[in-house]
């Protein structure tokens, strides 16, 4: 917990100061890994990795309403704890994302040698319940004796970004919109290797500011 709290003191700190874009790896990222940053406003504190976290199971949350014979199944998927390890000081933080094609693919970071650039992420808002963080992933719905089914991440939870690419395998995430104060996780998108699942994703959190 005390270490939770010096990190969003940390980055609150340094919220106000001016920003510096990444223009060359060898200066700014000697030697960085791959994976998911957050960049504070000044680079040279360097960068915070964001947390691969499990997601578990794909449960469905029913709801009936028996005068009108309606029924209503929500799938949802969700993470342990109610909050992020990281929490952001910042409404519209920017992150790094860093490929390596070159990088043996593992368990835990097979997603920095598939993605091509950060349009195959996806990054989203949760929601608090009952102490975890949970998002939604289809609906099913049926009266009578007819039903339709939807699945997939709505895309009112989506958060729309840009990035542009500062060096070699090294892309820049910005928000077109703040965020609000909240849970939020990039979720990869795109093609995933036969030998692994898809069920982890990076969190973070955007803090209130004090």
């Amino acid at each position: 917990m005390r270490s939770n709290t010096l990190l969003v003191v940390f980055l609150f700190l340094f919220s106000n100061l001016s920003s510096q874009v990444i223009t060359e790896n060898s200066k700014i990222l000697p030697g960085q890994p791959p994976g998911l940053y957050y960049l504070p406003k000044d680079s040279s504190l360097g960068l915070i990795k964001l947390n691969l976290s499990q997601v578990v199971g794909n449960q469905a949350d029913g709801s009936i309403s028996y005068g009108t014979g309606y029924s209503q199944k929500v799938f949802e998927k969700s993470l342990n704890g109610g909050k992020s390890k990281v929490q952001i000081v910042d409404s519209k933080p920017t992150f790094v994302l860093i490929l390596d094609k070159n990088e043996k693919k593992d368990v835990n970071n097979w997603y920095f040698s598939m993605a091509k650039d950060p349009s195959e992420f996806i990054i989203i808002q949760l929601r608090e319940k009952k102490g975890k963080r949970v998002f939604d992933t289809g609906k099913d719905n049926h009266k009578g004796g007819w039903g339709t089914s939807k699945h997939g991440i709505e895309n009112k939870v989506k958060e729309a970004f840009e990035f542009s690419s500062t060096a070699n395998n090294v892309f820049q995430i910005i928000f077109k919109q703040t965020l609000d104060v909240g849970e939020y996780c990039f979720i990869f998108s795109g093609t995933i290797p036969s030998e692994f699942n898809n069920d982890k994703v990076f969190d973070f959190g955007i803090a209130q500011s004090q």
